[in-house]
């Protein structure tokens, strides 16, 4: 229980202030850190005594190695709810062990083969405790970095959410190879990461101010350490963030591998649009221990591993309904906000832009009677609406490769003054059992969000529910579109 002087400290008004002070702190460590960038030189000679030059220059290099990491992190999330924030204590312990094979694909991009023999983290949540794992089907990852960011998807198949968020970390083991020197350094040397190699150590979607420097900081015999300091701000799902590292590595010189990488980051990330906000402190430990090559008839990295084709819907992820109630895949782009027995509730976001969000919803079973028809569906989105509806857009109905009747209905309307465009679609399989979904975006996003929709719809497969009730088949509520 806590004292009242412990919970004068931890009030909502207290939290929020110590909240805004150290982002102030972190926004005036970045900005001032960019400013001392005009200072440096690109490369810093601390150590003008020492001669030896070290030709560590920053070159991807084919490897196999078995590498392990602990992840441990402690904060706080901030949860929306009526009236204040909610803050909530926050505790993972995550382990991870795979044997990866690096190689440089397109462009002298990274790719990596990874087979997990472990991937594990304990979380809890406000004393609420959960394990995440990797399922066994999904222990073979790939690793592939494009012009916009890593991509982490499975052979076997799409990840979840879950199992995304388990193994795309800060300190990614295919990327070690960006925290090198683009030319050879004497000790005490200092050199800036560009923003790719920030984005890729932190994890981050997006930077839009970076100051992260590395230090060629001691050489004993054949092993160089590296300290690796600074600090940057950008975005994730489209929720501002700061970020603060300070960390080291350790690199055997005459292989120019990385074998060990402790890192100790802090970071401030606002809520965003479907995701809440946090206040953490992380740390991660990293050691990878060379392996001999596999033989080139053995190669275990696919020869379409570069083709777009290849990694098309295995980067869809794929979430089952709280209830078991229906299955889909959706873009990665598509973030839950909420999962519960009567709805499940997913926004798109684009960039940072909120472009729509989705009501899917499992309707009780039809049993004998007859399936809605396409009259009935815009009586019902009509009698939904009310005063908001304006016109319907189009319609069309079909029986798909499913056995679903599929409905789609498009209506056009506003709410509080904001034009709207609904999607309304109803799916009822052969057994009675069906979904519906309830798509709305603002018009100023139609291209955006194009068929996406559709894609969703598609890809949703209605499954036997675990247990409770379902929605009265005749509820077909709209949830309003939040403006932001």
């Amino acid at each position: 229980m806590q004292t009242a002087k412990e919970t004068h400290k931890g009030s909502p008004r207290n939290r929020h202030t110590g909240s805004l002070k150290r982002r102030q702190f972190l926004k005036k460590m970045v900005v001032g850190s960019c400013a001392g960038d005009l200072a440096w030189a690109r490369y810093d000679a601390l150590s003008k005594g020492n001669d030896k030059v070290y030709d560590i220059s920053r070159k991807l290099r084919s490897a196999r190695r078995s590498v392990a990491v602990r992840i441990r992190v402690n904060g706080r999330l901030q949860a929306a709810s009526t009236g204040e924030p909610q803050q909530l204590p926050l505790h993972v312990d995550g382990q991870l062990q795979y044997v990866e094979q690096l190689r440089a694909g397109r462009d002298n991009q990274a790719i990596a083969v990874r087979h997990y023999r472990q991937a594990l983290a304990r979380i809890d949540v406000a004393g609420q405790q959960t394990n995440s794992q990797l399922a066994a089907e999904h222990r073979r990852i790939i690793c592939r970095t494009t012009s916009r960011q890593d991509e982490l998807f499975s052979p076997g198949g799409p990840l979840t959410r879950a199992e995304l968020d388990l193994i795309d970390i800060p300190g990614n083991s295919a990327q070690w190879w960006m925290l090198l020197p683009e030319r050879p350094v004497h000790v005490g040397d200092a050199w800036l990461l560009d923003s790719n190699a920030v984005a890729s150590l932190l994890r981050l979607e997006a930077i839009s101010k970076s100051a992260v420097r590395c230090t060629l900081e001691k050489a004993v015999k054949s092993t160089l350490t590296i300290a690796i300091q600074g600090t940057a701000e950008g975005a994730v799902g489209g929720a501002a963030t700061l970020v603060r590292v300070d960390g080291h590595c350790q690199l055997d010189s005459p292989s120019q591998h990385i074998r060990q990488l402790d890192l100790r980051v802090w970071e401030d990330r606002q809520m965003g649009h479907a995701q809440p906000g946090f206040e953490i402190q992380a740390q991660i430990e990293a050691f990878a221990e060379p392996l001999a090559p596999v033989p080139s008839g053995d190669a275990v990295i696919p020869p379409d591993t570069d083709k777009n084709s290849w990694n098309d819907r295995l980067l869809l992820l794929e979430f089952q309904a709280s209830d078991g109630g229906f299955r889909l895949l959706h873009d990665r782009r598509w973030r839950v906000l909420a999962d519960t027995p009567e709805v499940s509730i997913l926004r798109y976001i684009e960039r940072g832009k909120l472009v729509a969000q989705a009501n899917i919803s499992r309707l009780a079973d039809r049993g004998a009677q007859p399936p809605w028809t396409k009259a009935t569906l815009q009586d019902k989105i009509r009698q939904s609406l009310g005063d908001n509806f304006t016109r319907f857009l189009e319609s069309s109905q079909r029986q798909d490769e499913r056995g679903y009747r599929v409905l789609r209905v498009r209506a056009a309307g506003s709410a509080e003054d904001v034009k709207l465009i609904w999607s309304y679609w109803y799916l009822v399989d052969r057994a009675g059992r069906q979904v519906s979904l309830i798509f709305t975006h603002e018009p100023k996003h139609t291209a955006l969000f194009a068929a996406a929709d559709r894609a969703l719809a598609d890809s949703l497969r209605i499954l036997k529910r675990r247990g409770g009730s379902a929605r009265q088949a005749d509820n077909t509520a709209v949830e309003r579109f939040p403006q932001r």
